[in-house]
């Protein structure tokens, strides 16, 4: 009981400072950077370096306060620093964009609207130049443009948390962005034991023990190979999602 109570406090205090920690640097660090930046580009660097240092802070609290362990291969942050990269992983928990990113010091990722008009979260997204989902076309356009300028993409092909006890859902969108752009495919699966943060449960629905976030890095896909002489591009996005879904849940088996 008093283990339990320790991590229902240490989760409280955690996304405490999450939230709050989004609001200061809203309110102090992004316009600090945006006086002193030359430029958008070197804005958009500095800002998401920043808040890649500061999801690392956060996963680091969570450890230390005995929430969360994290196992993950120590070349991680290495593997996922390759440019031009579309990271597709699996989407077990709340935090799952949170860790991937603490990996990569400039990732870009998709970001679902209401995250735009949340109070801790909005000012994050706008200064870090995010991108939303809201219109399909403006979406595909936006991701093949964040990945020829070099960008690490980050995008959770099923759109949303997996639903625990559901068939995994696979969207095409992931394939269509990696074949527009022509970019490689670096798949990321993410493990949460015992299962917590999901779609059904609230942050305060803890589970009975400290639970283990894994983080392991998998293959990288030449999207291209997909890509046959007249055939329409449709036929390779749904060929590719396929393998996505398959490596997605072998991963998980």
């Amino acid at each position: 009981m008093i283990d339990y109570l320790r991590r229902l406090f240490g989760t409280a205090i955690g996304f405490t400072v999450f939230g709050i920690g989004g609001l200061l640097q809203t309110i102090v660090l992004f316009p600090l950077i945006a006086l002193f930046s030359r430029d958008e580009e070197t804005r958009t660097r500095r800002v998401r370096a920043l808040i890649s240092r500061s999801f690392r802070a956060f996963v680091w609290l969570i450890e230390t306060l005995g929430v969360m362990e994290l196992e993950m291969d120590p070349q991680a942050r290495q593997k996922l620093s390759g440019g031009g990269t579309v990271v597709v992983a699996n989407h077990p928990t709340l935090i799952d964009v949170v860790v991937l990113l603490a990996q990569i010091e400039h990732g870009n990722c998709i970001v679902k609207r209401a995250a735009w008009n949340n109070l801790f979260l909005a000012g994050v997204v706008r200064a870090a130049n995010y991108i939303s989902n809201d219109d399909a076309e403006e979406l595909l356009a936006s991701c093949t443009q964040a990945l020829d300028r070099g960008e690490t993409l980050v995008i959770f092909p099923e759109a949303t948390r997996t639903v625990p006890g559901q068939t995994m859902k696979v969207y095409r969108g992931a394939a269509r962005v990696a074949l527009a752009a022509r970019a490689p495919v670096q798949f990321v699966h993410l493990d949460c034991t015992p299962p917590t943060l999901s779609k059904s449960e609230h942050w305060y629905e803890i589970p009975s023990r400290r639970f283990c976030f894994r983080l392991a890095v998998g293959d990288t896909l030449d999207a291209t190979e997909f890509l046959l002489a007249g055939e329409h591009q449709s036929l390779a996005a749904r060929r590719l999602t396929q393998v996505m879904r398959r490596t997605l849940m072998n991963a998980e088996s």
